[in-house]
């Protein structure tokens, strides 16, 4: 990652709308400045002027208001240092996530090719360009294209949320039927689910399965549901999958 300079501050600074080293120097202007017109006044109304500086204690007074000053002053720049090192953090946070967000693209856009590839192929394999497909063979391909065409509309979501640097993530609503889901989830896990010796099935009860959602979002869950499912029951067991 590169070195920062100066601009990159300033780059931070613009984005926050207002200038924190300003608000700092307001801010320590007005504690030493408060404090010092209420000792002027106090000096000045009781006439202590000549008792207080130059009286026996008044070179104690003067070393006490210059170590004051000083130890003031050190505050002031512990408190600059650690803005620094904030905005800093920040910037190099920001470079991090902008380099990411470069590997990202370039790693879904590569994402592209394989999958155009694998499409072009199932979808002469469905045409009968290899021979005429069985019903079984026909329904695997099937299967195939669906999650391939779902795995391009991922990509494509990622593509554009990094080209907008993640402003909107994904934050699609519309009205699904969560059952249709359900069934085309276990459609996709039915022939593994067998390979495994594992007997899936589904249930729902008369509840109403609309709701507001994304749609993609849902699938993921139930997919993720029914592969953990599948991974971790025994040869032989039974997955049941019930709605309400």
């Amino acid at each position: 990652m590169r070195k920062l300079d100066k601009n990159d501050y300033k780059i931070v600074i613009s984005e926050l709308d207002f200038d924190p080293f300003r608000i700092l120097n307001s801010v320590f202007v007005l504690i030493g400045i408060i404090p010092l017109l209420a000792l002027f006044y106090l000096i000045i109304k009781g006439d202590l002027l000549q008792k207080i500086f130059l009286g026996n204690n008044g070179l104690i007074v003067v070393i006490s208001i210059a170590i004051s000053l000083l130890g003031f002053l050190y505050a002031y720049i512990l408190v600059k240092n650690l803005l620094m090192k904030l905005l800093k953090y920040a910037q190099e946070r920001k470079l991090a996530d902008k380099e990411k967000i470069e590997v990202m693209v370039a790693v879904t856009h590569d994402l592209k090719n394989p999958l155009t590839t694998i499409k072009t192929a199932m979808d002469n394999l469905k045409d009968g360009v290899g021979g005429e497909l069985s019903s079984s063979h026909s329904g695997m391909v099937k299967i195939c294209l669906s999650n391939v065409e779902r795995l391009f509309k991922f990509v494509e979501e990622i593509l554009n949320s990094a080209r907008d640097g993640f402003i909107r993530v994904f934050n699609k609503r519309e009205l699904v039927n969560f059952s249709d889901i359900i069934n085309i989830e276990l459609n996709n896990f039915m022939h593994q689910a067998r390979k495994a010796n594992l007997d899936l099935r589904y249930r729902t009860s008369s509840v109403n399965s609309s709701l507001w959602g994304d749609k993609n979002k849902l699938s993921r869950i139930v997919m993720n549901l029914i592969s953990n499912a599948i991974k971790y029951t025994p040869a032989g067991g039974i997955i049941d999958v019930l709605l309400s």
